[in-house]
């Protein structure tokens, strides 16, 4: 499996991943499409670009990966992309470990972890502060 970026609704926190650090992408798997929101191309694209294997669903990443790292606006967003329908909870294989970047709740996030853990999956949360 490579580890997998679920760049999705990236928006301003996303947008480094298509800055002149872009190279990693080269051996990630990409999630293009968000369970709530529409894919943001431009990122997308350049990512795919640089080697990524676009998925249609946060489950389809976690399903090929052993590291799945997101980076989305809010924490409805966050237990979409993790517990939704299509969410990662339903692809994951135990042993893989999801990064969470997104600035959001921390009860929020033990509570998504308990549910990851549930199924043999680590958390690592690691909050973009935006300053």
């Amino acid at each position: 499996m490579a580890p997998a970026a679920d760049l999705d609704g990236s928006g301003d926190p996303g947008s480094g991943f298509d800055g002149p650090n872009r190279g990693f992408a080269t051996s990630a798997e990409l999630c293009v499409a968000s369970p709530s929101r529409p894919t943001n191309a431009r990122y997308d694209d350049v990512v795919v670009a640089e080697g990524a294997t676009a998925r249609a669903t946060p489950a389809e990443v976690a399903a090929h990966s052993d590291i799945i790292v997101i980076c989305v606006s809010d924490t409805p967003d966050v237990e979409d992309v993790l517990l939704g329908d299509n969410g990662v909870i339903h692809g994951v294989q135990a042993g893989a470990l999801v990064v969470d970047c997104s600035t959001i709740s921390p009860q929020a996030t033990q509570a998504m972890a308990e549910k990851l853990a549930a199924k043999g999956v680590a958390m690592l949360d690691a909050p973009v502060s935006g300053g």
